[in-house]
C-alpha cells in the first residue's frame, strides 16, 4: 500500500482512493502510476515505461503523454503544477510526493475452512474445503483455484464470506491445480464435472443448491443436466453456454487481483490444458435438461461475457430468471454497486425459493417460463449425510 497527498495506491486489489473514495482509472493509467510510484527514488524514462507498460505492442510517445496525463487527474495534480508527477523534459517522469509504503492490515477475520480430500480413479486426490455453518451450497470449481489461498485472497475472500453466511459452503479444486492431484492424464469439461460428482457422492449429499461463478458455470449446468434429482436450485453467475468461457478465463488471468493464479495454482503446462478445454466447453444442449429453478445474475455492461451470452444461456434453460446487474465487471467486487444486489438476490432464492404459479405461463422472449417468486418451495431442502 501507498499513501502520499490524499491519496491511497492498492496494487493487490487495484485500486486507487482519493480522501476515501475509489477512483476509477483504466489499466494503463494505474500500471503507469504504479510504476512511477513504485520506483519514486529516481527518473523513470520513457523508454522504460513504454517497454513496461506496453510491451512489444508499437505505440507512440503521445500515448504515454495521455497516461501521466490522466494519471495526475486522477491524484489531483497536472501539468503545470507538477506536485506529484514531475516532468523531466527529454528524459521521462520522476514521482516526488512524499510516500508511505506499508502493509495492509491483514483481515482479522480470515474465512475458517476445515480441508480434507476425497480419491478417485487410479489415485485422483481432489481436495475440498466447507466453511460456515447452515444448509449446504455447493460451489462448483472455475478458472484456477487453491483452496489454502483464495481465503485470504482480497476478491475471492468476499466471495466466500458472502456464501458462507447462514450456509456450509463446500468448494474444491479440481484436478490438475491446487491442492488436487496436478499429473492427471485428461483434463476437460468431462473431467471438471466428474470432480464435483466425486465431492458430492464423497460427502453424502442427497439434494443441494448449487453456484457457478463465470465459467464454472457451465460445469454447474452440466452437473444440474444429469443429476436432476439432486440439484434443488441452481444459481450462474457471469456464465454463458460457450464461446466465451476461454475468454473468461484469459481476461481472469490478466486481471490484477487475481494474476497470481496461475504461478500459485498450477504449472504453466496445466494452465495451457485448462485454455484449451474451456475453448471447446459447450452447455447449450445439457441447459435444456436442467428441471430446478435457475438464476441467473450478470453485468449489464460485463466486458468479458457479454449479457447477451446470459440470455442465450437463460432461453435454454426452461425455469430460469435473468437479474440484470449494474456495473461492468465480470464478477462483481464487494465495493460496486452490484454486490449487495447480487448477495441478497442469492439469499432470497436459496431461502424463499419460487416456482410458476398454477395456471400461469408468463414467457419470455425466447419462450421459456419466467416462474414468479412465491413463498418456500417444497424442493428447497438441503441435506449432507
Amino acid at each position: 500500500m501507498f499513501a502520499f497527498a490524499d491519496c491511497e495506491l492498492d496494487p493487490e486489489c487495484h485500486e486507487l482512493r482519493r480522501r476515501g473514495c475509489l477512483v476509477h482509472v483504466e489499466p494503463q493509467v494505474f500500471a503507469v502510476l504504479l510504476l512511477l510510484v513504485r520506483h519514486r527514488d529516481r527518473v523513470v524514462r520513457h523508454g522504460e515505461m513504454l517497454d513496461r507498460i506496453w510491451g512489444d505492442r508499437c505505440v507512440t510517445a503521445s500515448a504515454l503523454t495521455s497516461r501521466v496525463k490522466a494519471a495526475r487527474r486522477a491524484i489531483g495534480d497536472d501539468g503545470c503544477q507538477q506536485a506529484l508527477i514531475r516532468t523531466v523534459r527529454g528524459i521521462g517522469y520522476r514521482f516526488v510526493a512524499a510516500t508511505n509504503e506499508h502493509q495492509d492490515v491483514p483481515d482479522q477475520g480470515v474465512l475458517p475452512q476445515d480441508i480434507r480430500f476425497c480419491r478417485g480413479e487410479e489415485g485422483l486426490r481432489i481436495a475440498l474445503a466447507t466453511s460456515g455453518s447452515g444448509p449446504v451450497l455447493v460451489k462448483a470449481a472455475n478458472w484456477m483455484t487453491h483452496l489454502a489461498f483464495d481465503t485470504g485472497s482480497p476478491f475471492w475472500r468476499p466471495w466466500l464470506a458472502g456464501l458462507s453466511q447462514d450456509r456450509t459452503l463446500v468448494r474444491y479444486d479440481p484436478r490438475g491445480c491446487g491442492l488436487s492431484s496436478w499429473e492427471v492424464a485428461s483434463l476437460g469439461f468431462e473431467q471438471w464435472v466428474s470432480d464435483l460428482e466425486l465431492v458430492a457422492d464423497s460427502l453424502g449429499l442427497r439434494r443441494f443448491p448449487l453456484i457457478g461463478l463465470s465459467h464454472g458455470g457451465a460445469v454447474a449446468v452440466g452437473y444440474a443436466s444429469r443429476h436432476p434429482e439432486r440439484v434443488s436450485h441452481l444459481v450462474l453467475v457471469g456464465a454463458c453456454a460457450r464461446g466465451a468461457t476461454a475468454l473468461a478465463a484469459a481476461n481472469l488471468e490478466r486481471w490484477p487481483p487475481l494474476d497470481e493464479l496461475p504461478r500459485r495454482t498450477t504449472s504453466s503446462a496445466n494452465s495451457a490444458r485448462f485454455h484449451e478445454a474451456l475453448e471447446n466447453v459447450d452447455v447449450q444442449r445439457a441447459a435444456a435438461a436442467v428441471v430446478c429453478p435457475t438464476l441467473l445474475l450478470h453485468s449489464r455492461g460485463d466486458r468479458v461475457v457479454p449479457l447477451e451470452s446470459a440470455a442465450e444461456l437463460a432461453c435454454a434453460i426452461p425455469a430460469s430468471r435473468l437479474v440484470p446487474l449494474p456495473g461492468d465487471t465480470h464478477l462483481p467486487k464487494r465495493d460496486e454497486a452490484a454486490w449487495p444486489v447480487l448477495l441478497a438476490e442469492v439469499r432470497a432464492f436459496l431461502d424463499d425459493g419460487w416456482r410458476e404459479p398454477p395456471g400461469r405461463s408468463d414467457v419470455d422472449g425466447c419462450g421459456a417460463a419466467v416462474p414468479r417468486r412465491l413463498a418456500r418451495s417444497s424442493g428447497a431442502s438441503t441435506s449432507a449425510s
